[in-house]
């Protein structure tokens, strides 16, 4: 197969470190770590060898499965770069004497350490655990803050109280990102309620409650603050510390104490109290809510705390919420109107209801700048197509199209017209290439481009390219570009006509040069750089805490997506490598068009994962690896680890009952491991296969019947018999397997035109 060098999951590393006359080191392993299973890892992993990176790989494989002497035991050994001892004592004071010992350290020295350090607390030998972490090179990394969080843990264990909240608070000096602050007062409040302050356990908790409401954190602190209150008599006068109470009752739904603390609370015009009054009411008696909204008629806030009435009904009483958002309509509040006519559009297009119309149209009138304006008139056009009134259906795409040409949803439209019209094939052309050029990324786009490549030969693409070429007719240039794409992929043709094309496409371009040669700009790259090392271990957990600690800001977002989504692609981590390329592509405001990106970046985007399986399934069950990819990127954008609240489980997203149907099939006696991406592809591909015989090779009705199940597709097929395929892939009532049939048929497409699937190896 073309541009494909994939070998069965052997994970090609080069790991060079730049020390003291220490040469470049390279491992390779049998294994893709990330996806590996613990004893996979252990039965395949060197053991007792002199290298350290092996060694950090199985003392995570060791703890996870709580062998805790083992652990220690290789965790030491990935210490040093070049000092190894597997007959060392597993108690803490040699150990630690092994640790403190001079040698050039690992990268992962520090890891080991904290990892030590965490088995020994288990132990309770706290003394120990405070002289381990001071082995820890002090730095601004999540692991150094961890450290220092466990250190004041062992120094509470010990009772040695000032010293563990002394730690502690040194952090907020260095830390002050959201999670980190968190970790830190929960800490501190851990400590202060210990040592009975309770009014400093308050104070740490109450931070939380005010500076990060909408972290996990804060659930824990409202706990704590009623805890502490029961047992003694603290008063809170501040009315921004009951406001914060309040709050965080609220969305705990404990609305009882919510209301005694705001009956305590004597200043009748804080507005914040006041909506927040009206909150609680609504909770505890509709009634009471409306009588003390009356007395609030004057107040020029009225309308604020009447939408936070109709806000907190929506999800217990949505026929008075309703009213209440109607009687907002009208409102001269920008904000208020913006968010009532939005809510009731949706509330009513939800339920095929002619009044989302009457919303809509206002909406549009009131903020023709907005982009839901854009969505609105493609959802007020698409339903009366469904009801068959097709000039108005007509009207509404014609505006979006004109209105808001690069619109996401304008792309559905010009679809949608296309086909009511029947226009000519000039006119369809045209078209296609509004399609290519304002809207890429869409799936309309895709599938319209993928049914009209089929029409040319490669021959004639090429000569149509160069006329337009020669015209400077751009629109059509990328048109005849995207269908030749399809056909090819990435070739010498493909780079030729890029550097036509580029002059008129800068930012991709400029894009593609960015993907490749860029450096992080942040004080993150720092932090960037040095988690390759995880990634080369599969150490998601370590991928995940450094990250954390990046600010939120756009700059170092697109650092952090950047390095993610590099990091990822090169590592074999295929869902962080998808979801870091899109919010890449999201921050710098540039739509997906895999026929103008570079290789590297498509395949970044499109990662070929657990080629090996999915080539010997799909070869066994005669299908293109495209629908197997395409199936698992749509089902669980390849987490093996996926768990739907419904019970489906792994990349293929089975439910169990079916893996054992299809596992008894196929002759598996076994018991099934979902979450082992070989065998999830293995069951998935044959229920692929068993849905397009049950479906006469429909690709749309087979996607449906994946997602919605094989009884609802046979009951649409009876309802939908006299319609189009476009017709019922649009019209089929469920909303989410209508958008999975979309999308899966644009990642099928995109999987063949990236790696030429079907179009010979």
């Amino acid at each position: 197969m073309k541009n494909i060098k994939f070998t069965s999951f052997i994970f090609l590393l080069i790991l060079s470190l730049i020390t003291c006359n220490q040469k470049a080191q390279s491992f390779t392993l049998s294994y893709n770590p990330f996806y590996a299973s613990d004893d996979e890892i252990i039965s395949k992993t060197e053991k007792n060898s002199e290298n350290f990176f092996y060694n950090y790989i199985l003392a995570r494989s060791f703890q996870n499965k709580k062998e805790f002497k083992n652990a220690i035991l290789y965790y030491a050994n990935s210490a040093f770069m070049s000092k190894y001892n597997f007959s060392l004592k597993l108690f803490p004071q040699p150990v630690y004497a092994f640790l403190n010992s001079y040698s050039s350290k690992s990268p992962y020295y520090d890891d080991a350490v904290f990892a030590i350090a965490s088995i020994f607390y288990q132990y309770n030998e706290f003394e120990y655990v405070v002289k381990f972490l001071s082995l820890i090179k002090k730095d601004n990394s999540a692991l150094y803050r961890d450290s220092i969080l466990l250190k004041s843990k062992a120094f509470q264990r010990l009772k040695k109280y000032d010293q563990s909240v002394r730690v502690a608070t040194e952090l907020t000096n260095i830390y002050n990102d959201e999670t980190s602050l968190g970790e830190i007062y929960i800490r501190l409040g851990s400590v202060y309620e210990e040592a009975n302050y309770n009014e400093q356990a308050i104070n740490s908790y109450l931070f939380i409650l005010k500076n990060l409401p909408e972290s996990w954190h804060s659930e824990i602190a409202i706990k704590r603050i009623l805890y502490i209150l029961s047992k003694n008599e603290i008063p809170i006068h501040d009315s921004n510390s009951i406001a914060a109470i309040c709050e965080a009752l609220i969305k705990s739904k404990n609305f009882a104490d919510a209301q005694k603390f705001l009956e305590k609370e004597s200043d009748n015009q804080n507005k914040k109290l006041i909506e927040l009054k009206v909150r609680v009411l609504a909770n505890i008696s509709l009634n009471s809510a409306l009588a003390y909204l009356k007395n609030l008629q004057d107040d020029p806030d009225y309308e604020k705390y009447t939408l936070a009435l109709a806000n907190e009904l929506w999800n217990k009483d949505k026929a008075t919420a309703i009213a209440i958002y109607k009687n907002l309509a009208n409102s001269n509040n920008e904000e208020i109107n913006k968010r009532v006519l939005q809510r009731l559009a949706f509330y009513y297009e939800e339920r095929s209801n002619p009044e989302m119309i009457h919303y809509m149209d206002k909406y549009i009138s009131l903020f023709p700048s907005d982009k839901i304006s854009g969505r609105f008139l493609w959802l007020a056009g698409r339903y009366y197509l469904k009801i068959n009134e097709v000039k108005k259906a007509t009207e509404y795409f014609a505006q979006s199209v004109k209105k808001y040409p690069e619109n996401f949803y304008s792309a559905a439209s010009r679809y949608w017209l296309f086909k009511i019209t029947k226009g000519n094939e000039e006119e369809y052309k045209e078209v296609l290439a509004d399609l290519a050029f304002f809207t890429p990324e869409s799936a309309y786009t895709i599938i319209a481009l993928d049914d009209y490549s089929k029409k040319f030969q490669t021959d004639e693409l090429r000569h149509l390219f160069e006329e337009c070429s020669q015209k400077k007719q751009i629109k059509e240039m990328i048109l005849y570009h995207s269908l030749l794409f399809m056909k090819e992929g990435y070739n010498k043709e493909w780079e030729k006509r890029i550097s036509q094309i580029n002059d008129s496409t800068e930012q991709y371009s400029n894009f593609n040069n960015f993907y490749k040669k860029s450096s992080y700009k942040t004080f993150a790259s720092a932090r960037l750089n040095d988690i390759e090392k995880y990634f080369a271990a599969g150490d998601i957990d370590s991928i995940n805490r450094e990250i954390t600690i990046i600010q939120k800001s756009k700059e170092a977002e697109i650092d952090l997506s950047l390095a993610m989504s590099r990091l990822s692609s090169k590592y074999n981590c295929y869902e962080y490598s998808v979801i870091y390329s899109l919010r890449l592509l999201e921050l710098l405001s540039i739509k997906e068009n895999i026929s103008l990106f570079e290789a590297d970046f498509s395949r970044a985007l499109y990662p070929c994962a657990f080629f090996d399986c999915v080539k010997k399934e799909s070869q066994k069950n005669r299908l293109s690896p495209a629908i197997v990819l395409a199936v698992m990127r749509a089902e669980s954008n390849f987490n093996h680890r996926a768990i739907s609240p419904v019970g489906a489980v792994g990349l293929m997203q089975l439910m169990p009952t079916t893996a054992r149907g299809i596992a008894k099939q196929i002759g598996i006696t076994d018991s099934l491991n979902l979450q082992d991406p070989c065998t999830s592809i293995k069951l998935g591909s044959y229920y692929i296969k068993w849905l397009y015989n049950l479906t006469k090779d429909s690709t749309e009705k087979m996607v449906a019947a994946y997602n919605a199940g094989i009884g609802n597709v046979l009951n649409w097929e009876s309802r939908f018999q006299d319609k189009s395929m476009d017709y019922y892939s649009e019209f089929i009532p469920f909303n989410e397997t209508r958008s999975y049939i979309f999308f899966t048929k644009k990642f099928m497409i995109q999987y063949s035109s990236i790696y030429n699937f079907g179009k010979g190896d």
